[in-house]
């Protein structure tokens, strides 16, 4: 069923422009603080003489320290006012975010790492749960736009990296310039009132109690979802590398690609999500992502391939997070607490799938990569049909 008109209205008012427009500035930041760490790991662990081994906690700092905020600052969006909330948040990331370079003991580096996580956390579930506040039912494509940002701002980490390096600054230099945004973001959420929080498109009597499974059902979903995208972003170049199907290079390069076409999907699905609801396109999603890793598995023997078969998966993966959010948006009445949960799911998610992959990845081979990622989306098709089951009529 396509969106009537009065969804696809999507004129704002200048007040509503420019919530929506911080909000995007917000998580192109958030793409920039979360996607430097990557690079800058080589580093960072020369400042503080660890091995490899040790230095890659700081990613598991990272990510707990994520789950911890989404839950903790999470709940204060139901409390405070949001946008107060989300410039404490920003005020503690600086100082922890901008003394990164000049850190050299391992134990601080990881307490910095772990606080800073907080902040992302809250911060990201703020700006899903306020936006969806903001727009309400025709929140689809701003979702969309939002995670796109996002999306910019993972892709100009290193890039901004690689230009701090050849003016002589290293890293000390691109976290400097990230501070300065981050540290200008506060100034305009202060001045900037809040959306309030409002009643969901579904909410009579027969529907209620068939919603309250809803919120852990989109929990499982962004579990997975996250985990099928981790495990294929952070072990395809181990899973071209072992299978010996491309040299160094081209498998970084296959990586690049992977997020290349998640940005793009990101991009494509505003304009999808202005003329279908979310429950239509999130089958497509996923059914199209299962089919690039087959596609991979039978037929990635060569780079192009490969290639294919990377782009695709990005490409159809990209709008399950967000057309997800927009449909607990449309669908349930979107708390910081509940969105909190949704963002502990997806943290979780991220971190036990590639685990998985680590474990039996030298027992069973590279192919585990394909089966966790491939597993993960299975799961997931089928988790969305009981959501759908679950809400019933108001699907129709």
């Amino acid at each position: 069923m396509i969106r009537n008109d009065s969804l696809n209205n999507l004129s704002m008012l200048p007040a509503e422009r420019t919530t929506t427009y911080y909000y995007f500035t917000l998580l192109l930041v958030m793409g920039l603080v979360g996607a430097i760490l990557g690079p800058a790991l080589p580093a960072l662990q020369q400042n503080v003489g660890v091995t490899t081994e040790t230095i890659a906690l700081l990613f598991t700092a990272k990510a707990f320290g994520a789950m911890v905020g989404a839950f903790g600052i999470g709940r204060m969006y139901d409390r405070f006012v949001g946008h107060k909330v989300m410039s404490l948040a920003l005020g503690l990331l600086l100082p922890t975010f901008v003394a990164t370079p000049f850190i050299h003991s391992f134990s601080l580096l990881l307490l910095l790492t772990f606080v800073g996580g907080v902040c992302e956390g809250g911060l990201h579930v703020g700006a899903n749960t306020l936006l969806v506040r903001l727009h309400r039912e025709k929140v689809t494509p701003y979702m969309n736009g939002l995670h796109f940002a996002f999306g910019i701002g993972a892709v100009l980490a290193p890039a901004l990296l690689g230009v701090s390096y050849s003016i002589g600054t290293g890293i000390l230099g691109v976290y400097i310039a990230i501070a300065l945004i981050v540290a200008l973001l506060p100034l305009l959420f202060l001045r900037t009132p809040t959306p309030e929080p409002h009643s969901p498109l579904l909410g009579n009597d027969e529907t209620v109690p068939r919603m309250r499974s809803l919120p852990v059902l989109l929990g499982v979903i962004f579990f997975l979802y996250v985990g099928a995208e981790g495990t294929f972003s952070g072990w395809i170049y181990s899973y071209v590398i072992a299978r010996d199907l491309a040299d160094k290079t081209s498998a970084a390069m296959l990586t690049a690609l992977f997020w290349t076409g998640l940005t793009v999907g990101r991009l494509l699905g505003i304009f999808l999500a202005k003329r279908f609801a979310p429950q239509q396109i999130l089958p497509f999603d996923m059914l199209f992502g299962i089919l690039a890793v087959v596609w991979i598995a039978l037929l990635g023997e060569t780079f192009s391939t490969l290639a294919i078969g990377t782009t695709v998966y990005g490409f159809a993966i990209a709008s399950i997070f967000p057309m997800t959010m927009a449909f607990a948006g449309e669908k349930m009445k979107l708390t910081g607490n509940v969105t909190g949960l949704f963002f502990v799911g997806a943290a979780a998610g991220g971190m036990t799938m590639p685990w998985l992959v680590g474990q039996f990845f030298e027992s069973y081979g590279p192919e585990t990569v394909l089966a966790i990622a491939l597993l993960s989306l299975g799961l997931a098709v089928v988790i969305l049909g009981i959501t759908r089951l679950s809400v019933g009529k108001s699907y129709q």
